[in-house]
């Protein structure tokens, strides 16, 4: 499935416990995914992947940017999955737990880019392992700060303070809950989506309650936002601002 945002496949780079997804638009962007990859959790001395075309061949972008941070690459034979069984198993598990969180949440398919980033950051700081350590620690060194992902669940319908209506006041709005926005604003900053399929970067996020839920006005906004917001998410068509998860 397209993306609402217009990816179409990811590139999922993992040392079996540390996982990270890089949603793309085409498998012609591998090359920037590992940008993505590094400059969030650093170099790596060696990577191993499949024999997929993005990979090989000198004039692919992937291993221009491999040769310019000085990684060593390596492939695993075809056919050979076990050569590369850390991230074939982790892949597996990330597929699992978004088919799973789709089917409980009732997630639209078109958000699983948001959703496969947010599976993996959790993944990542979840204690795993014989040692009991999380990946994040094993890679970075420091305590995983988790309270970002402690508030919402993904997709969870939530209220936001549209900030930039604010005459005669700031306008209290419904949104469907997506994740963390790393690189908007100051922390707790989470990627919020409205009813017409638009992406909001915003701190203001509120629960929408059980109380709310039973006042016969609000029940009939929800009602009218879910309607409104799946039939833009069933649509073929994509939004083309920039994202990144």
């Amino acid at each position: 499935y397209k993306s609402r945002t217009g990816n179409t496949c990811a590139n999922v780079y993992t040392n079996g416990k540390y996982t990270m997804a890089c949603p793309m638009r085409s498998r012609s962007d591998a090359g920037d995914s590992l940008i993505d990859f590094t400059d969030n959790v650093g170099i790596p001395e060696e990577l191993m992947t499949d024999l997929a075309g993005e990979f090989t061949g000198p004039n692919k972008e992937f291993i221009k940017q491999s040769r310019r941070m000085r990684i060593k690459l390596l492939s695993a034979e075809k056919g050979r999955k076990n050569q590369n069984h850390h991230a074939e198993r982790e892949i597996g598990t990330l597929k699992k737990r978004w088919q799973q969180r789709m089917i409980r949440a009732k997630v639209p398919r078109r958000l699983w880019d948001f959703g496969i980033v947010y599976e993996c950051e959790i993944m990542s700081r979840m204690s795993r392992g014989k040692d009991g350590r999380t990946g994040y620690e094993e890679v970075t060194g420091n305590t995983p700060d988790i309270s970002e992902w402690l508030d919402f669940d993904f997709y969870d319908l939530v209220w936001f303070w549209d900030l930039g209506q604010t005459h005669p006041s700031p306008k209290k709005r419904l949104a469907r809950w997506l994740g963390v926005a790393h690189r908007v604003g100051s922390d707790l900053c989470y990627w919020l989506m409205t009813e017409n399929g638009k992406l909001v970067a915003n701190t203001s996020v509120e629960h929408v309650t059980h109380s709310d839920r039973q006042e016969d006005g609000i029940a009939k906004t929800i009602s009218g936002f879910d309607s409104k917001l799946k039939g833009v998410l069933l649509s073929l068509i994509h939004i083309s601002e920039p994202t990144r998860p």
